[in-house]
């Protein structure tokens, strides 16, 4: 299903993306609706859990990313048996300052940091979106997680806590190299060929120089430029066409 994944977002991308950060203390729960942008949360420090309608609660640890592709109503607790209040309710007893952190202390137990957001996908294939699962859980403790994941953490982490210009469009790129993987042939400081989204909902082939590169994401040299969409998927079966139509 992780395949059916990485298709959606080798033909889209982010937009609209909003953080919120927050360090909570036990015992809490806030509860929130279906909505159209899909959520994600990451656990930087502590445990909580998150409970979705009909499923049990799922435990998370730090390190862990979870994302909700659907945008399923759930709640995020502080245990998997915590009682959790609306997020209207929740917000009001606990306001957000400028950055979009909030702090919510009056408990007696262990204290979670939590970094999460809200972010729609442009141009995703509907049939691909709808057959995702209601959730995907990536464990913190997996080295092969960890060694991508937390260094684009740590950026997000730094930036959502500033208050200077163009915050949001850093955030809304970091959200990108989040959630988008490098190209299937993408290898360090190589030229390669990609398909270049078209206005039209075509692809042009193009050719993009790699610089450096980690497990999950590489640098872009030359070829394109902020905004551009590619097709990051294999398409070496389509090596004699220099056009195709994205359906």
């Amino acid at each position: 299903m992780t395949d059916t994944l990485s298709d959606v977002l080798a033909v889209t991308r982010l937009k609209g993306t909003v953080y919120f950060s927050a360090e909570l203390r036990a015992p809490w729960g806030v509860g929130l609706p279906q909505r159209s942008r899909l959520p994600f949360y990451v656990v930087t420090r502590g445990r909580c859990a998150i409970r979705l309608e009909s499923a049990p609660a799922t435990s998370l640890g730090s390190g862990d990313l979870v994302v909700l592709p659907g945008g399923s109503s759930h709640a995020l607790v502080s245990s998997p048996t915590a009682a959790a209040i609306p997020l209207a309710e929740f917000v009001a007893r606990h306001p957000m300052d400028e950055r979009g952190y909030l702090t919510a202390l009056d408990g007696t137990g262990a204290t979670t940091s939590l970094i999460g957001g809200f972010f729609e996908l442009e141009r995703a294939p509907e049939p691909l979106v709808a057959i995702l699962p209601p959730m995907i859980h990536l464990a913190g403790d997996d080295a092969k997680v960890s060694e991508w994941l937390e260094p684009i953490l740590r950026a997000i982490a730094d930036e959502a806590a500033q208050a200077s210009p163009g915050r949001d469009v850093v955030l809304n790129r970091l959200a990108d190299v989040l959630f988008v993987s490098r190209p299937a042939q993408g290898q360090p400081d190589s030229l390669i060929t990609l398909f270049k989204v078209q206005e039209d909902g075509g692809a042009v082939r193009t050719k993009v120089r790699l610089g450096k590169a980690s497990v999950n994401t590489i640098e872009i040299v030359d070829g394109l430029v902020v905004g551009d969409q590619v097709v990051l998927s294999d398409m070496s079966s389509y090596d004699q066409f220099d056009r195709v139509k994205l359906s």
